[in-house]
């Protein structure tokens, strides 16, 4: 009995120690963590908001993060930042690690879907708050090397601004220079706070990871990535058997999803709806 207590306890350290090493890896350009760590944090949204536009009596009088906003057809996405300022400017920033998720359409998008909730019924498009989309990429998605990229639309014979109140900003996430704007995304990638700029910054982080309050709130996200890996894994399984048309695909395709630790094997029987036979089979092949 001593031993067995031994080993669960054994267990159960190395599950913590785990646990701690992803925790202690996160950092601000992890968008699921960022979420988490500065959903109610007004002063670390502020800062950030302050150094992306170069503005320091910029006050933040509302914001969210996982602000989902549509449009009238019900087509929408989900905000990483929503904030809006003292002036009722609206400003999104948007963690941008897959740069195939920074085409400049998406952010045209993001940016319609801010006037498309901005309106009231009735009220005059003239009364439009001025919106702010800004991508940070995990790299210079842009090309050429500048850390920061603002865009407006202009007429291009002479340069002249619209002024219709849209502005794009990209910001690149491989640019760590000794400027505002570097030394924040030094910052946001960085991974151990006593090595960040920003006091503010580091004090937010430092909650998440070292706090028990802190760390149970991450190990929650944690448990809901694995969660999501679990289910994509199921339906990238479903798709290749489909795809294959066999029997043996669909199976092949459960045991890699098993084996993997995705999910266990009753989870991918309810989710790829296996009959029995297919079942027995699959277990067999375990």
């Amino acid at each position: 009995m001593k031993n067995r207590r031994n080993i669960s306890d054994a267990a159960e350290s190395a599950g913590e120690r785990d646990l701690q090493e992803k925790i202690d890896a996160f950092c601000l350009m992890d968008d699921k963590f960022m979420r988490k760590c500065l959903e109610k944090a007004r002063a670390s949204v502020q800062f950030i908001v302050r150094a992306l536009l170069d503005d320091d009596s910029l006050v933040v009088r509302e914001f969210s993060t996982q602000r989902t906003v549509a449009n009238l057809q019900g087509r929408g996405a989900t905000l990483d930042i929503y904030a809006v300022d003292g002036r009722g400017r609206e400003i999104d920033i948007e963690i941008q690690n897959d740069l195939s998720d920074a085409d400049a359409r998406r952010a045209r998008w993001y940016s319609a879907l801010l006037d498309a909730n901005s309106l009231k019924a009735g009220e005059d498009p003239r009364s439009l708050r001025e919106t702010y989309v800004i991508f940070i990429t995990r790299g210079d998605y842009l090309g050429g090397g500048k850390e920061f990229r603002e865009f407006v639309r202009i007429d291009k014979s002479d340069g002249k601004c619209l002024g219709d109140g849209t502005t794009i900003i990209y910001v690149n996430g491989e640019s760590e220079s000794n400027t505002r704007v570097g030394r924040l995304v030094h910052d946001l990638r960085c991974s151990n706070p006593d090595e960040m700029y920003s006091k503010t910054l580091a004090n937010q982080v430092r909650r998440f990871k070292t706090t028990k309050e802190g760390r149970k709130a991450m190990s929650e996200v944690l448990e809901k990535m694995c969660a999501e890996e679990r289910m994509a894994g199921l339906r990238e399984g479903k798709r290749e058997g489909k795809r294959e048309g066999k029997k043996e695909g669909l199976l092949a395709a459960a045991k890699r999803i098993v084996q993997s630790g995705l999910a266990t094997l009753d989870q991918v029987v309810t989710t790829l709806k296996l009959d029995k036979a297919q079942e027995r089979a699959l277990r067999a092949m375990l």
